[in-house]
């Protein structure tokens, strides 16, 4: 019989990770498979529960949560002494499911079938080097604008579903930018700027489509880097950016690369995989194929 570990999140999306949990054990008991489930209880708990946890009685790891709870617990297995590396399933109830929903995979019910077929795959990781340290991303590290969504959606939770629209307006209304230099593989973007994303998913944040042609295992993150606009060439980039029908655009400079860094004089905090961790300057490197995931 096979042995999972299997981490829930409670407080993931509308704080639904309690039910999806019940849904998705019977389902992945019914074929055989042993679950050692443990509970989620503050933020960063995920991420020392893989780094301390003994792997070797399993033989792949489920997470019930979002991008948020998947980072921790890619972090805590990259970070872990012994090296131990197991396939990751991943199944949705945060609010974005980023990941998830890049591979079409963003339902309860399809990911928990996908997990029950076995099939793996792998995917590339981002290892980025800030000034507090080293962090992981498998999904999306921003800088700039997206920082300030970010920082504006924790003040508007109150608006739910919507509050990452309704800051990523104010952030637009308030169109601030930072000068910076930035330097990926042969090519060098230097001026003021407005955001820098780059992109290992098609998706990112609440169902927006940054980089519609990302590929989790292709060895590249999509970079999208915008000089400061108007607030009016901004906001319509905004309004196509959830159906991906922003690039091309000869406001945005878009570039597939290895490794990029930046470096500003701006005291602006990193966002990375909707977390905000590290600030400018910092440097990013892809580790292709560095995790296995079920797919």
């Amino acid at each position: 019989m096979l042995k999972y570990l299997l981490i829930t999140n409670p407080a993931s999306g509308k704080r639904k990770g309690v039910d999806i949990l019940r849904q998705v054990q019977p389902i992945l008991r019914s074929v055989d498979i042993e679950l050692e489930s443990i509970m989620t209880s503050h933020t960063r708990h995920a991420e020392d529960i893989i780094r301390e946890v003994d792997l070797t009685k399993f033989k792949a790891i489920c997470v019930v949560g979002g991008d948020g709870t998947y980072h921790e617990v890619i972090n805590g297995l990259l970070t872990r002494k012994d090296g131990i590396e197991l396939p990751l399933g991943f199944i949705p109830a945060g609010t974005g499911n980023s990941l998830l929903k890049s591979l079409a995979l963003d339902t309860v019910e399809a990911a928990t079938k996908n997990i029950l077929k076995g099939n793996i795959q792998t995917c590339d990781i981002a290892e980025i080097d800030t000034q507090t340290g080293k962090v992981y991303s498998f999904n999306v590290i921003g800088w700039g604008i997206p920082t300030d969504v970010n920082t504006m959606a924790e003040q508007f939770r109150w608006a739910k579903t919507q509050r990452y629209n309704l800051a990523a307006i104010m952030a637009i209304f308030r169109n601030r930018s930072r000068i910076a230099h930035v330097e990926m593989d042969d090519q060098i973007v230097h001026g003021d700027i407005s955001f820098i994303v780059a992109c290992n998913t098609a998706y990112a944040g609440n169902g927006m489509q940054l980089a519609p042609d990302a590929q989790i295992d292709d060895g590249l993150l999509d970079l999208l880097v915008i000089k400061k606009v108007s607030r009016f060439k901004l906001f319509r980039l905004f309004t196509k950016i959830f159906s991906g029908t922003h690039l091309p655009n000869n406001d945005i400079q878009y570039f597939r690369v290895k490794h990029f860094k930046v470096q500003s004089d701006a005291d602006i905090p990193l966002i990375i995989d909707g977390e905000t961790l590290g600030s400018a300057p910092f440097s990013v490197k892809v580790l292709p194929n560095r995790i296995k995931i079920f797919r």
